[in-house]
């Protein structure tokens, strides 16, 4: 799963408006946060209020993708906005999708990757990472440079799935072994935080039932979110859905 697959993914997310409009309607986001993450409309606010941080602010939203949720961080909060990820196509729709936030001045986005963002150091008030995490080739390193880019006392919230048996053959192997906690405390943060999100999981079990009977047609959007949903439901039981919040010293 190289940048190449991944542009060609979110290509065509960015051309399907019944995909934006299944996972809007299933998460019950607004619609301009569109398609990409799981994290329900509950969960962002949640997310917003672990942040803590000051109107004005710099939020770095790493592997932000088409930079959806990201933004609406930054609007709730009244931050500006330093989206990250490998995939050029990705940035290139999070950068036209702006205006949709009005954040056109206040945002933006580049191509980087999780151990090597090309930011500054302690330039970062606050730094998300949203259901991205487990594409991390070295979670200590990604953790590492989440660290690097926060100014003492900044935050860093991340979320996604970890194994409820750790070494679980059964899931993908990016998830097998996936600590949060783990990962955060090697890299020397304090005050880590690990919660469950059973909420979380409801809403997305319901998104993946709804997907697995989608008829797609020949919207290749569509056609993978329904792949997505036939892969998940089977496993689903097998991970939990987390969050993780942690300060730099």
């Amino acid at each position: 799963m190289d940048a190449k697959y991944f542009d060609e993914w979110y290509a065509g997310i960015g051309a399907s408006a019944a995909d934006e409009r299944f996972f809007t309607e299933a998460l019950g986001v607004p619609v301009e946060v569109g398609p990409q993450n799981l994290v329900p409309l509950a969960g962002l606010r949640q997310i917003a209020a672990a942040l803590a941080a000051e109107p004005g602010g710099l939020l770095v939203d790493i592997a932000c993708g088409r930079g959806g949720p990201g933004m609406w961080l930054a609007r709730e909060l009244d931050l500006e906005l330093l989206g990250v990820d490998f995939s050029a196509e990705a940035v290139r729709q999070a950068t036209k999708r702006r205006s949709r936030f009005g954040l056109t001045e206040r945002a933006t986005f580049a191509v980087g990757t999780f151990d090597s963002t090309g930011l500054a150091a302690g330039a970062a008030d606050a730094v998300v990472c949203i259901d991205a995490f487990q594409f991390s080739s070295d979670r200590v390193k990604a953790a590492e440079e989440m660290r690097r880019l926060l100014r003492p006392g900044g935050r860093v919230v991340l979320t996604g799935w970890e194994p409820k048996q750790p070494g679980d053959d059964e899931l993908p192997e990016r998830m097998r072994d996936l600590d949060f906690g783990a990962a955060l405390d090697a890299a020397g943060f304090t005050d880590v935080v690990r919660t469950l999100k059973p909420e979380w999981d409801e809403v997305e079990h319901a998104l993946w039932t709804q997907a697995a009977a989608l008829d797609p047609g020949d919207d290749p959007a569509l056609v993978s979110t329904k792949e997505e949903a036939e892969q998940a439901l089977p496993l689903f039981d097998r991970r939990h859905r987390v969050m993780a919040t942690a300060v730099a010293p």
